[in-house]
């Protein structure tokens, strides 16, 4: 009998070890949010290499693509480390979005792009101000991300659009 009141007391000391160590399901939307984000502006802005006629915005893509690449790089060690599954594909939303923008070559590409990167900073500027994150090291990375679509919309408000 004391035997099994000593196996049943370490399966529950394992069991509510385990329950505190899951990731809360608010850091995980934030997770699958931020990562679909950046894997959003990572392909939209690998399009501008080929469907842009301007120099200037090929530039700010490819700055991009490195940001937005370093970025999901960072959450991805935070998202291991918080047992948090990272997305591997863009939200459906996206795919809509996208193939508009690959149909689309030149001046009528640069401006659909910088519209569509200037509404993406802004909803993610959106997202991460009013992300309730509980994880710690999550929620300094949010604050980094939002600081960082800070500057780059602005980038992208400097952009031209016609």
């Amino acid at each position: 009998m004391g035997r099994l009141v000593i196996a049943l007391m370490v399966t529950i000391l394992f069991a509510t070890a385990a329950q505190a160590q899951a990731p809360l399901a608010v850091d995980v939307e934030i997770v699958k949010q931020l990562a679909q984000d950046n894997l959003d502006n990572i392909d939209l802005s690998r399009l501008a290499d080929t469907n842009s006629s301007s120099s200037v915005i090929k530039k700010f893509a490819a700055n991009l693509v490195d940001a937005r690449s370093d970025n999901n790089a960072k959450l991805a060690i935070i998202a291991k480390t918080a047992q948090i599954p990272m997305p591997a594909d863009t939200g459906a939303t996206y795919h809509a979005a996208r193939a508009q923008l690959a149909n689309l070559k030149g001046l009528e590409f640069d401006h659909a792009y910088v519209i569509a990167v200037r509404q993406r900073q802004q909803a993610l500027l959106d997202f991460a101000g009013n992300a309730n994150v509980q994880n710690a090291a999550l929620k300094d990375f949010v604050a980094d991300t939002k600081a960082a679509a800070e500057k780059q919309l602005k980038m992208a408000q400097d952009l031209p659009d016609n």
